[in-house]
């Protein structure tokens, strides 16, 4: 880390405010900078690296105005693509372009692998999910008995799992229509959200949640604003997790589009 010594009162925004109330500081304050640390408490250096984990604006993890700009441990904010993204960028443009077609939305795909594992093919999460597209064990063993061009289960091959991935985007894609009275076609942003939110949390949460929108009056047929901020029976975790998850990936692809990965999905 950097030599200079965070200010008492910048250490003090940090460790008695946490990373999220921190965020929205200097959202307020116009991008203020803090110096980067050198000495914290234990619970001041876990929520410093925490703050700089935090996405800013949609140019990846680590790109905080004023923050984190020094650090070593987060490089690649500047663009907001690890490094490690690069080594797959191909694969995951040929796999998107033969499941999803020449005009496949590869930058959302990339955000999406972007919040999944941070292109770290070796990533397990705590509840077991693996590899790149973080599939768990039971949805990387049924997916190609829906999906056979996939092939065996191999959730740590990085081209399964970006193969996978789009498949499996693909398969929630394809079973997604209106429900609201009009029976509206979906928009390409509503559908996709829709999508991502079924990858994180299963098709079933998704649609009890538009079920539970259309019968409080909301739109059935619209993500943001509308089904999101309703739920159907989930651990408030579990939904907070789903609904950043979506925005997540939604913020990220503008880094992927900017960069000439491919087309991402836009959201009027």
């Amino acid at each position: 880390m950097s030599d200079e010594r965070l200010p008492r009162n910048a250490r003090d925004i940090i460790d008695r405010l946490g990373p999220a109330v921190t965020l929205r500081l200097i959202r307020a304050l116009g991008g203020t900078t803090i110096p980067v640390p050198m000495r914290l408490t234990p619970v001041g250096e876990a929520r410093y690296r925490r703050l700089c984990d935090y996405d800013w604006g949609g140019c990846g993890k680590g790109f905080v105005p004023g923050i984190c700009r020094n650090e070593s441990l987060h490089p690649h904010m500047q663009t907001g693509r690890p490094r490690a993204a690069y080594q797959h960028r191909d694969t995951l443009i040929r796999a998107s372009r033969v499941v999803w077609g020449l005009d496949a939305p590869v930058s959302v795909f990339a955000a999406q692998i972007h919040t999944e594992s941070w292109w770290k093919n070796s990533t397990v999460s705590s509840a077991g999910a693996q590899g790149l597209a973080q599939f768990m064990p039971s949805t990387a063993k049924w997916l190609p008995t829906v999906a056979p061009e996939v092939g065996a289960p191999a959730p740590f091959n990085p081209g399964w799992a970006l193969r996978a991935c789009v498949t499996y985007d693909k398969y929630l894609w394809d079973r997604l229509a209106a429900k609201g009275t009009q029976k509206k076609t979906l928009t390409p942003c509503d559908r996709m959200a829709f999508a991502l939110s079924a990858y994180n949390g299963g098709m079933g949460w998704t649609n009890r949640d538009r079920n539970l929108a259309a019968k409080r009056g909301l739109d059935p047929d619209r993500y943001f604003g509308s089904v999101e901020t309703v739920n159907a029976g989930r651990r408030a975790s579990a939904k907070r997790e789903n609904q950043r998850y979506v925005s997540f990936i939604f913020e990220r692809q503008a880094a992927y589009v900017k960069a000439g990965w491919g087309p991402g999905v836009r959201c009027e």
